[in-house]
């Protein structure tokens, strides 16, 4: 995905390519793959991709990192305890109200048949509302949300002090912890650490 960000390439991995990296990591029993794009669910052949997940022994599980949106057309093929996800969510002012009605369908498709799963959030600005995560973690029974605190990483933010970019970011965060609190929430941190 970074090669798209940058290029605007469309590329995208082959099924081909995708057995041989598989392979290549597969280097005992009972191994854990991951899978993060950009958004693995718009891969062309993503179904295909789930199902030679599925029908290797040597895979004991796949984490599928996804933003959901696009998830629920694929909910049938994860009734399989393989299958772990972390679908970091976007608010509706973010992604707009047709993306996070298909944001909730997928969670919900994903509790039906799968309860492997924990939501995210990423932490970007002071001013974010990031009320409606509470809400899909109501839908979906969860009572912990991973969370990571964005930090700047344009080339005019990169010569600011990180630091102080995280000092103010410090009552944000405080009463993010708080509302965690009331919703009976743990948040716990999985990359970019507060210092």
């Amino acid at each position: 995905f970074a090669k798209e960000h940058v290029n605007k390439s469309a590329d995208e991995i082959s099924i081909e390519n995708f057995i041989k990296v598989v392979n290549f990591n597969k280097t005992e029993k009972d191994e854990r793959i991951g899978i993060v794009g950009g958004e693995p669910c718009l891969h062309s052949k993503f179904d295909e991709i789930i199902n030679i997940i599925k029908n290797d022994d040597n895979i004991h599980d796949c984490v599928i990192f996804t933003n959901g949106i696009e998830l629920y057309n694929f909910a049938d093929l994860f009734n399989h305890k393989k299958f772990l996800f972390l679908i970091n969510c976007n608010s509706p002012q973010d992604i707009g109200e047709e993306k996070y009605k298909k944001l909730k369908k997928s969670i919900l498709s994903l509790y039906k048949i799968n309860k492997q799963f924990s939501l995210g959030v990423n932490l970007y600005s002071i001013e974010q509302d990031y009320s409606f995560i509470f809400d899909l973690l109501k839908i979906s029974n969860r009572h912990g949300i991973r969370f990571s605190l964005s930090i700047p990483n344009s080339i005019k933010e990169k010569e600011k002090d990180v630091f102080e970019v995280f000092k103010k970011f410090k009552p944000f965060l405080n009463n993010f912890f708080k509302e965690c609190f009331k919703h009976e929430i743990v948040p716990w941190n999985d990359c970019n650490s507060i210092p």
